[in-house]
C-alpha cells in the first residue's frame, strides 16, 4: 500500500484500538470502490473494488493521472478545483472510461485530507450508477414515444397531478378548448367554462375529472358542454381515469374529451326532419310485373299492375 496515512480515530466505539492491518483490510477489501488522489491529480492508491469496476490492473491504474480515466475533462477539473478549495462533494456525477472502452456512469463522494493547510490526498468513493442511468434513458425514450402518440391523437387528452393541477395536454386539447392551458396553474380541466348537458353552469371543481380524482374512480356516461373563450359551445363526452402507484396511492389522472358535435347535429336533424316512409317497390321502380301465359313468364309493365296476357 502507498505511504498514505489513513484517518484513524483514537478508539472504536466498540472498544479497543484499530490496528493498521484493520485499516488496510477495510480499504483493500471494502465493497465500495475507493481511490486516493494527490494534489497533482495522480492516483496514489485504489482498492480492488475500484480496479474491478473499471477492469484495470493496479499497474495500469495507480500512479497515472486521474484525468486519464475521466471521459469529460471539464468534469474532473471541476472536481479537483472544488476539492482543493476544501469543498466536500456528495454524489457528484461523472463518467469514467473502463479498460474495455465502455463508459461507466458514476457518482463520486469525496473530500480532501489537509495537513497543516496542505493538500495531502483526496478520499474518493465511487458508486456505479450505469444501470440506473440506462434505465432512466429507457424510461425517457418510452415517455417520448408516449408523448408522440398522445400528440398524434385527434382527441383532446390531458393529465393532472393528484391535486388536479394540469400537468400535460396535447395539441388536440388546445384546439378543443380554444385556449392554451397553463401547466401547474389550471385545475381540473383545460376548458374555459363548463356546463351540464342541459345548459346549467358546472364549476370546474365539480366536473367529471374532479369527481374522478376525489373519489379515485373512473367516470363514464356523462355529457357536458365546453365553452371556448370566443363563446363557441362544444358538447363532449369526458373519460377521466385516476392514475395510482404500486401502493394504490393517487398520483394523478388522465382525461380524454371526445367532441360529439356531429352526433348532436345528426340527432337534431333527425328530430326536425323525421325520416320519410320508404316508397313501395312498385312506386320506386314505376312499373309492375305481369305474366305472359303463352311463355309462362311474368312481364313488367310500366306504371301498371300485374295482369295475364
Amino acid at each position: 500500500m502507498a505511504k498514505v496515512d489513513l484517518l484513524r480515530s483514537n478508539a472504536v466505539a466498540l472498544g479497543g484500538p484499530v490496528s493498521s492491518e484493520d485499516y488496510e483490510d477495510f480499504f483493500e477489501n471494502g465493497a465500495l470502490p475507493l481511490h486516493l488522489v494527490g494534489a497533482d491529480g495522480t492516483i496514489l492508491h485504489a482498492n480492488r473494488a475500484e480496479l474491478d469496476l473499471l477492469g484495470y490492473s493496479a499497474e495500469d491504474y495507480i500512479g497515472r493521472p486521474i484525468s486519464q480515466f475521466h471521459a469529460d475533462d471539464e468534469t474532473i477539473r471541476e472536481i479537483l478545483t472544488r476539492l482543493a478549495a476544501g469543498e466536500k462533494l456528495s454524489r457528484f456525477p461523472a463518467r469514467l472510461r473502463a479498460r474495455d472502452g465502455s463508459i461507466k456512469h458514476v457518482e463520486i463522494t469525496s473530500s480532501v485530507q489537509f495537513r497543516d493547510g496542505t493538500f495531502t490526498n483526496t478520499r474518493c468513493f465511487t458508486t456505479d450508477v450505469t444501470e440506473v442511468v440506462e434505465m432512466r434513458r429507457q424510461l425517457a425514450r418510452k415517455e417520448e414515444q408516449m408523448r408522440q402518440i398522445l400528440e398524434a391523437l385527434p382527441a383532446a387528452v390531458y393529465t393532472t397531478d393528484n391535486y388536479g393541477k394540469i400537468s400535460y395536454y396535447n395539441r388536440a386539447a388546445v384546439e378543443f378548448a380554444g385556449r392554451e392551458p397553463v401547466v401547474g396553474e389550471d385545475e381540473w380541466c383545460v376548458t374555459f367554462r363548463l356546463f351540464t348537458a342541459d345548459g346549467q353552469p358546472l364549476p370546474h371543481d365539480e366536473c367529471p375529472m374532479a369527481v374522478a380524482l376525489r373519489e379515485k374512480r373512473p367516470v363514464r356516461g356523462v355529457e357536458a358542454m365546453a365553452q371556448r373563450p370566443d363563446g363557441t359551445m362544444v358538447p363532449f363526452l369526458p373519460f377521466p381515469t385516476p392514475m395510482l402507484d404500486e401502493d394504490g396511492d393517487l398520483v394523478g389522472a388522465v382525461n380524454m374529451l371526445v367532441d360529439i358535435s356531429d352526433r348532436k347535429a345528426a340527432e337534431t336533424n333527425q328530430k326536425v326532419f323525421p325520416r320519410r316512409a320508404q316508397p313501395s317497390r312498385q312506386k320506386q321502380y314505376g312499373h309492375a310485373l305481369r305474366s305472359d301465359p303463352l311463355r309462362g313468364e311474368r312481364i313488367q309493365e310500366p306504371g301498371g299492375t300485374p295482369r295475364t296476357r
